[in-house]
């Protein structure tokens, strides 16, 4: 993602980790301290952490997955929307 790891990196493995665990959950409705539940928070976490730096990365000269996605175009000079780069962050 480009980020120096630090505490941030930390919460973002967690968020990941909580969404990928989501896939064997039996109960799939947020009941509290469900793993659906962490999975659910965890998605909303690493929603908001992209959407935040989605257009600074676009501005960037960075050479991560993340900026590139960010700054892609195709033939037509069409570009991801932000939703588009967020939701292939999370699950790329």
């Amino acid at each position: 993602m480009g980020d120096e790891p630090g505490s941030q990196s930390q919460l973002m493995a967690k968020a990941f980790t909580d969404c990928l665990r989501t896939v064997s959950a039996v109960v799939r409705f947020p009941l509290p301290g469900s793993r659906w539940s962490a999975g659910v928070r965890g998605r909303r976490v690493l929603e908001e952490y992209f959407h935040t730096r989605v257009d600074a990365k676009r501005a960037s000269g960075g050479d991560d997955l993340f900026a590139a996605l960010c700054r892609v175009r195709d033939e037509d000079g069409n570009q991801f929307t932000d939703d588009d780069v967020v939701d292939q962050m999370i699950f790329s």
